[in-house]
């Protein structure tokens, strides 16, 4: 009877819908002990039935051609959820903001879908567990601004334009309990907040950023917002 259920519940998916084992078991299965309820996810597993990504990570497999697994896009929409519950950082996340040119770099994931503080690799993407709320805004700026500081110098093809309408967007709507709640979520430098503190200094945007620094200490510039906070690009 266990078999049926699961194997019915698998039916119920779309072709190449993901999901985590310790999920279906949580929502769907308690009414089965946990042993069995893995030892027949592995038998459906080596039957075919079901496919498998990663440790604990399945999907329903394509009829068309049981092979085939989950793209790269399905796999990105699984970990954020439309941003709910994730996000693209990384060079990916530059040339979505238009900041940079194409690239093929790796793809890299900020995600509190993971159940422990992980790193995990799936084909081309990198997982990472960051503990925050990615259904807000404030918190999303945040990281999309401390992670743009972190490799912005990386990149020659940067688009200027863009990096100041960035800025000024970040300053103008700068939420510092987001700011310090992301830091605290994952370890930034604090040089990343020194650079901060020096864009909403130059726009003159309120702020108690100077308290988390440390005055005697020199921090590095980013210098690609140097160059804009300098000649005011």
């Amino acid at each position: 009877m266990f078999t049926e259920n699961l194997r019915s519940w698998v039916k119920m998916l779309k072709e190449g819908e993901i999901f985590f084992a310790k999920d279906a078991y949580s929502d769907y299965f308690q009414d089965m002990d946990e042993t069995t309820f893995y030892q027949l996810l592995a038998r459906l597993y080596k039957n075919k039935l079901v496919g498998k990504l990663d440790k604990g990570l399945y999907y329903r497999p394509y009829s068309s051609d049981p092979s085939l697994e989950p793209s790269t896009e399905d796999i990105v929409k699984f970990f954020t959820n439309n941003n709910k519950n994730g996000m693209l950082v990384g060079g990916k996340m530059l040339l979505n903001l238009g900041i940079v040119e194409a690239n093929s770099e790796p793809l890299i994931i900020y995600t509190n879908a993971l159940e422990i503080k992980s790193v995990r690799k799936i084909k081309n993407i990198t997982l990472k567990t960051v503990n925050i709320d990615f259904k807000n805004e404030s918190n999303v700026r945040a990281i999309e601004m401390l992670e743009l500081i972190e490799i912005i110098d990386n990149y020659e093809n940067i688009s200027y334009d863009m990096l100041y309408n960035f800025l000024v967007l970040y300053a103008h709507n700068y939420d510092q309990e987001a700011l310090v709640n992301v830091i605290h979520a994952k370890s930034f430098k604090k040089r990343n907040i020194a650079v901060i503190y020096d864009i909403l200094e130059h726009f003159k945007i309120k702020n108690n950023l100077c308290k988390l620094l440390n005055k005697a200490s020199r921090y590095e510039k980013c210098n690609a917002i140097e160059k804009i906070l300098e000649n005011n690009l």
